[in-house]
């Protein structure tokens, strides 16, 4: 029997679909959001794949959780936007003025240290990238580097160096916070941790630090400073852990291939090469542009689940804008699909993309992001839909849908009401109650 869950996290996208190909992990809300805990509650077992659509804290912290327990899983499939920021990192050429500009921070007079490029200790090397991020990173956060040292620094002496500007700085301005950060820090040593786990704790460290920023005032800088920490925390466990990661690329055009062993498809991209390309000098603007490609609007990647009876469609932060009216996604079996930017405005045309020969039969699903937000015309008219919470209600739910008698069933979850001005009475859930009947009664 095919399952499919709109788990209830804290924050963001977090969808888990079981069939008998093994259970699979699409996005996983945001960090520190109690996805482990989640799927250990739901006895779900080991995952074949854990997937990310998007590289925004939102769909990919919990996947960093994942990775950072341990949690059983035989792959992760990553944008290559993020091994993209961590190759390119290596070859930063240093020219601070001008990332300092790009980041709209005034350059501060001290000069940096240089980072040792080519260290001989094989962990060392591993970890420049996650060294020259972090002091990336911590320029945004703060607007401070490292202060300059005699000889080069080694990769874990300037990700040391990033530890002590934030501790700094959190003494001087965020005393609410210095407790939890000192605890953490303190952890790390009592833990005996190694270099990797030195800079997953600084990566964890920089994205509270990035949280802090105000989108009114430093909007650009949180955005990389955030990015840039899940990057650092991404390739700190990659060291650590030698995770099995398969990275995809966006193609912006129609792809119609199985992921080999998988019943999934990318429908917006290809795998590929597990080895990223090597930069010898990269200048402050093309460090930036990659930074800001991590969460380029309607940038993401579109997953499609399908056997003979049923099928799911993940369609992301997109616009399936690969697509056009004249060729668009035909559905043929029913399919639970997650709309497009969480059901958000401005993707209007993404529905249209999408046709099914039965959509009574179909199940749309949309994931939580604010009571504020606005929900699309084009999701509320959809004959059956559901949410992750209630509105009218304020209440975060879980979405259970089971497949079974070639149609699916609603075990938990709400229907649909917000943005709509007035509260519905949910009809009673029951394993055999349909769709099409629940949302009838709902009218």
């Amino acid at each position: 029997m095919t399952q499919f869950r709109a788990l209830p996290v804290r924050q963001g996208d977090a969808y888990l679909l079981k069939s008998k190909r093994g259970s699979y992990l699409i996005d996983g809300g945001t960090i520190s959001g109690f996805l482990p805990e989640m799927l250990r509650e739901r006895q779900v077992g080991k995952l074949r794949a854990a997937v990310c659509t998007f590289a925004c804290p939102e769909r990919l912290g919990g996947i960093v959780d994942l990775m950072d327990v341990g949690y059983p899983t035989g792959e992760y499939w990553l944008p290559e936007s993020l091994r993209n920021v961590a190759e390119t990192a290596r070859g930063f050429n240093g020219d601070w003025p001008a990332w300092f500009a790009l980041c709209g921070r005034p350059v501060p007079k001290a000069l940096p240290p240089v980072l040792q490029r080519f260290p001989s200790d094989p962990l060392e090397k591993e970890l420049v990238g996650c060294a020259m991020l972090a002091i990336l990173a911590s320029s945004c956060c703060v607007g401070k580097l490292p202060e300059q040292t005699p000889l080069p620094l080694l990769p874990t002496q300037a990700i040391g160096a990033v530890l002590k500007i934030l501790t700094d700085h959190t003494a001087e301005n965020w005393s609410g916070t210095l407790s939890s950060l000192l605890r953490d820090v303190g952890t790390h040593f009592v833990s005996g941790g190694g270099p990797a786990d030195l800079a997953l704790l600084c990566g964890r460290l920089l994205f509270r630090a990035g949280n802090t920023l105000k989108v009114k005032h430093h909007k650009g800088c949180r955005t990389a400073a955030r990015g840039l920490a899940m990057v650092i925390m991404i390739e700190a466990l990659r060291v650590r852990d030698n995770h099995r990661i398969r990275f995809f690329r966006r193609t912006d055009q129609w792809e119609d291939k199985l992921i080999p062993k998988h019943p999934f498809k990318c429908l917006n991209g290809i795998e590929v090469s597990a080895l990223g390309r090597k930069y010898d000098s990269v200048n402050a603007r093309t460090m930036h542009e990659a930074t800001s490609a991590l969460t380029e609007p309607g940038g993401g990647l579109v997953y499609q689940y399908g056997d003979r009876h049923c099928g799911a469609l993940f369609c992301g932060n997109t616009k399936m804008s690969f697509l056009h009216r004249q060729n668009p996604t035909l559905i043929r079996r029913p399919t639970v699909i997650t709309a497009p930017q969480r059901g958000g405005l401005g993707v209007e045309d993404a529905y249209g993309r999408i046709v099914s020969t039965d959509p009574s039969s179909d199940v749309w699903v949309r994931a939580h992001y604010s009571y504020a937000r606005k929900v699309s015309d084009s999701f509320k008219d959809q004959p059956v839909r559901y949410c992750l919470y209630n509105c009218a209600y304020r209440t975060v739910q879980e979405v259970l849908l089971t497949f079974s008698e070639g149609r699916w069933n609603r075990l938990a979850g709400g229907i649909c009401s917000c943005d709509d001005g007035s509260r519905q009475t949910l009809p009673p859930i029951a394993s055999n109650n349909t769709f099409a009947k629940s949302n009838s009664d709902a009218k």
